[in-house]
């Protein structure tokens, strides 16, 4: 497994997870922290843009802006 960090400022560990389980299958990924708006993750296999950005328009429907 390999380390990959994805740009998100918001979200959270569970949906995160949902999506990464539809993406990758289940066991080929492991959700380790959430760095400064990045989240930290081991995987079997690299994610492509494509697949980044993807997670990244799921994460963002749970989002709601604070200001």
């Amino acid at each position: 497994m390999e380390t990959q960090f994805l740009p998100f400022d918001y979200g959270n560990k569970k949906r995160l997870e949902e999506k990464l389980n539809e993406v990758l299958g289940s066991g080929n990924f492991q959700v380790v922290e959430r760095l400064n708006n990045q989240w930290r993750v081991l995987v079997s296999q690299r994610l492509s843009s494509t697949q980044i950005e993807e997670i990244r328009l799921f994460m963002r429907r749970y989002y709601l802006p604070t200001v």
